[in-house]
């Protein structure tokens, strides 16, 4: 469900991944190709 939402939120800016939380800051800029993985991560939240 949020796996579309978290697309759209992760691409504009690596701002958006401090507000899902601090496990997006650590991989914020390097896991940038890695969209599908925040996918799986952020549907959990």
């Amino acid at each position: 469900m949020v796996s579309t939402s978290a697309q759209t939120h992760l691409k504009p800016n690596t701002v958006q991944l401090r507000i899902f939380g601090t496990n997006f800051r650590p991989v914020e800029t390097r896991n940038f190709a890695s969209l599908p993985r925040f996918l799986g991560l952020t549907e959990l939240y």
